[in-house]
């Protein structure tokens, strides 16, 4: 009798033992979910990241795009494109400037016969002129004056470096640097 309870209590143990395992604790499964969170964190951080290189990668090559149309322009016609008036009534901008967020651009286009890249987020917030205020667009102005023609300004914004950089030899006045994460490109002649 005794081994039959023994026997007994040991099936019954099994069982119990079996029960529990079929299943996970709570414990179990809230270092699962948070392992799963700090998983999806890790990634979604560096798909961010890469998305902001991507598009940085191609502001430089639209750029350089937009710079070799206008060295084309300038062969072709002896000066660059003459931009007074060009944004003239166009929300966010003034004379002397074309603005790829906006109507002005389109301008643009149609003064050097090409169709041009546009920024990747292309908005700009607040004042569109130079790219303040954390917008993203290019930005195309001819320097006025004795200079009309001869020099050009590029002005772009990058993702991933908020130092700014660059600098523009100006016709008859200081260099223009970019700054503020702001950067700029063109052609001045020399003197």
């Amino acid at each position: 009798m005794y081994i039959e309870v023994l026997y007994l209590k040991i099936l019954w143990y099994t069982k119990s033992m079996n029960m529990k395992s079929k299943g996970f604790t709570l414990i179990e499964l809230l270092v699962v979910v948070a392992i799963i969170g700090i998983l999806a964190t890790v990634v979604l951080s560096s798909l961010s990241s890469a998305r902001e290189r991507a598009r940085d990668a191609k502001r430089l090559a639209d750029i350089k795009t937009i710079q070799n149309a206008l060295e084309i322009y300038h062969l072709d016609n002896g000066s660059y494109p003459r931009s007074a008036n060009l944004a003239s009534g166009i929300p966010n901008s003034v004379p002397h400037n074309a603005t790829s967020s906006n109507a002005s651009w389109a301008n643009f286009e149609a003064l050097m016969g090409i169709t041009l890249p546009r920024d990747p987020v292309n908005d700009v917030v607040g004042d569109g002129n130079y790219l303040q205020n954390g917008g993203y667009a290019y930005l195309y102005r001819s320097m006025g004056g004795n200079c009309e023609g001869q020099e050009y300004e590029l002005w772009y914004k990058l993702e991933t470096d908020s130092s700014g950089g660059g600098s523009v030899g100006r016709c008859g006045s200081s260099a223009r640097t970019g700054n503020g994460g702001r950067y700029v490109v063109g052609f001045s002649p020399a003197g």
